[in-house]
């Protein structure tokens, strides 16, 4: 009376029909709508000075302040290029990897501050090391390094450095924030 055919079938069907949805979920795509863009763009790495000197207020808001507004404003220039950043005190770190994702380096500008370094100081010199290095790795010789900076006291060989970074592909240019008259260091 009882043949289990039906069951058996509905329990198949059943089978089939989560199989072809999982499926339909897992959204399966082939490479008919992939497109490979290149760019030419340059490598720009920015250094910014987080020494306890950037600081001081004698420019609105503060050294590190004006830093920051000058780095989004190279980034509006740069739209096609990769970008990433680097902070120095008496130690530089790499804080964003060369990347062309600038909004994402745009939040990490905005939360930076000196307490991300751990040494104070200001070793011109290391942070130009860093990112000579790091761009050298890229194989690319059209390199850039922008270096933010009070100017305040450096340590280190900085003439040899900066030759060498120039004889390794990289052209580096220095934008001063703060002004003469300088200011008291909180």
């Amino acid at each position: 009376n009882d043949h289990p055919l039906p069951r058996w079938l509905a329990l198949g069907f059943l089978l089939a029909a989560m199989a072809i949805f999982i499926f339909a979920l897992a959204r399966p795509q082939g490479d008919a709508g992939v497109k490979t863009e290149k760019t030419e763009g340059r490598n720009v790495m920015i250094a910014l000075d987080l020494s306890r000197s950037m600081r001081v207020t004698d420019v609105s808001p503060d050294r590190l302040g004006q830093g920051k507004i000058l780095i989004y404003e190279i980034l509006e220039v740069l739209k096609n290029d990769r970008v990433s950043l680097v902070g120095f005190a008496g130690t530089p770190y790499l804080f964003a990897p060369l990347t062309i994702d600038h909004g994402a380096l745009k939040e990490t500008v905005e939360q930076i501050d000196e307490q991300w370094v751990t040494m104070g100081g200001s070793d011109i010199s290391a942070a130009i090391k860093l990112a000579t290095a790091t761009l050298k790795e890229t194989g690319q010789k059209n390199n850039l390094l922008i270096l933010i900076s009070d100017g305040e006291k450096h340590d280190g060989d900085l003439d040899a450095i900066v030759a060498e970074a120039e004889s390794a592909g990289v052209k580096i240019f220095t934008i001063g924030v703060g002004t003469e008259d300088g200011g008291f260091v909180p």
